[in-house]
C-alpha cells in the first residue's frame, strides 16, 4: 500500500477538486467541497447497503448508516476541501515569491527617457 493510500482516497480528493472548480461558477468552494462530500459517502452507503443486503439488517440500521455517512461525508469533504485550497494557497505564495525574485535579479535595460539619449531610428540606403 502507497503512502497516500488507496485509489478511493485519490479519487475523493480529485472528485472534491474537480466540485470546488465546477459547482456553483467555483465561486463557493466549501459548499461545494460539502456537496461533494456528501454525495460521495450517500453513494457509498448505497454501495455498501446493496453489498450486504443479503445480511437482513434492519430498516433503522441502515437509515442510521446513511444519515452517519451524510455527516461524515459533509465532514470529509470539507476536510478535504480546505485542504487542497491550502495547497493551492502555498503553490500561489511560492509563484508569487518566484516571480518577484525573478524580476529583481534580471537587470532592465535602460529606456531612452532614463538615459537621456534621443531615439534613434534606423536608417536605409536613400
Amino acid at each position: 500500500m502507497s503512502a497516500c493510500g488507496d485509489g478511493r482516497n485519490r479519487l475523493f480528493f480529485a472528485l472534491v477538486t474537480i466540485g470546488q472548480a465546477v459547482l456553483f461558477g467555483g465561486k463557493k468552494p466549501r459548499q461545494a467541497s460539502i456537496v461533494v462530500g456528501t454525495a460521495l459517502a450517500f453513494l457509498a452507503a448505497l454501495i455498501g447497503i446493496h453489498r450486504n443486503a443479503s445480511t437482513g439488517y434492519p430498516l433503522w440500521y441502515l437509515c442510521a448508516m446513511v444519515l452517519i455517512s451524510l455527516i461524515f461525508g459533509a465532514i470529509a469533504g470539507y476536510l478535504a476541501g480546505g485542504l487542497i485550497a491550502g495547497i493551492f494557497l502555498v503553490l500561489d505564495r511560492v509563484e508569487r515569491r518566484r516571480d518577484a525574485s525573478a524580476q529583481h535579479q534580471s537587470p532592465s535595460l535602460p529606456t531612452t527617457a532614463e538615459s537621456g539619449e534621443e531615439p534613434t531610428t534606423p536608417t536605409g540606403p536613400s
